[in-house]
């Protein structure tokens, strides 16, 4: 039985720092979809099938929470930065970090 065939709908992911990324949504072939509820953003997020490390009562992976969050932020970031852009990254690592406190 391999890992992603073990992985169930509403098991949390959790980092290699042993943070919560999310909770599984579903698998789309071979990507962990994860659900919208608990993203920082309200937006769903895929992680890759051979970011898995293991997987029991929960998904483990084999990076750490704090990558995954700073790779799907960088997905988004617009290179023309002005004041006002700079103000509004700056909240949304507050958010960042609020969200990953909150998981704790």
């Amino acid at each position: 039985m391999t890992p992603l065939s073990m992985i169930r709908e509403h098991m949390s992911v959790y980092g290699s720092d042993g943070r919560v990324v999310g909770v599984v949504d579903r698998l789309e072939d071979d990507r962990i979809k994860l659900t919208r509820n608990d993203s920082l953003d309200g937006e769903h997020h895929f992680i890759a099938g051979e970011l898995v490390d293991h997987v029991d009562d929960h998904v483990h992976l084999n990076r750490s929470a704090e990558d995954l969050l700073y790779e799907w932020e960088g997905d988004e970031l617009d290179l023309d930065v002005d004041d006002e852009e700079t103000e509004i990254e700056q909240s949304d690592e507050q958010k960042q970090t609020e969200w990953i406190e909150r998981r704790r």
